[in-house]
């Protein structure tokens, strides 16, 4: 349904009589007419007689100040009534060219919205999938993040031990700088075990 054709079936819908409309056929009359039940029973279309052997059917032409209307015949309507008409005319009745044009008003607007259903259930898919799809990647970041402080545990671990194993015992050479090791721990400043064991120092 293209946004013109939306635009010129939301124009009949305001302009006709407000729904819901009912079809009602009390005792007393002789066709059933149709109504808007909740509007003190406004009329929207009956039928009657027209002469001796045929009948029309009339609807209301109503006024800001004449909600309830004065019933007229369809013919009434039309735009051209003389004898030479065209066949097919637009009606200037609101609720004529309503009932009119439902017809192909109300398929065109159940296809929108089967449209939108099936675009709203694509990006719901679309979306589960990209939840899904995050929700694996935090899982691996976690778990990698995860390995990497164990890790860094570990390293600090095996600093200490290292740590132990070559300062713990009686003073001496760095091996690395040649420097004393000891309470003073003195190394040269390019010391490559120094810097290795630096942070691991109790």
């Amino acid at each position: 349904m293209t946004h013109k054709q939306q635009r010129a079936a939301q124009a009949r819908c305001d302009a006709a009589t407000p729904g819901e409309w009912l079809w009602r056929w009390p005792s007393g009359r002789n066709a059933p007419h149709l109504v808007h039940p909740r509007k003190g029973m406004l009329l929207v279309m009956d039928a009657v007689r027209l002469g001796m052997n045929a009948a029309t059917v009339r609807f209301a032409t109503r006024s800001p100040v004449d909600k309830g209307g004065i019933m007229s015949s369809a013919e009434n309507y039309m735009p051209d009534a003389s004898g030479k008409r065209p066949d097919y005319q637009e009606p200037s009745n609101h609720d004529m060219a309503f009932i009119a044009h439902a017809r192909a008003d109300l398929p065109l607007a159940l296809a929108e919205i089967r449209r939108l259903e099936a675009q709203v259930e694509a990006l719901k898919e679309a979306f589960s999938g990209a939840c899904r799809d995050h929700e694996e990647v935090s899982d691996k970041l976690c778990s990698e993040i995860t390995k990497l402080n164990a890790m860094e545990d570990e390293i600090e671990k095996l600093k200490e031990v290292l740590y132990r194993v070559q300062w713990g015992s009686e003073p001496g050479n760095c091996p690395d700088c040649g420097g004393l090791k000891g309470e003073a721990y003195t190394h040269a400043p390019d010391c490559k075990l120094a810097a290795a064991l630096k942070g691991a120092m109790p």
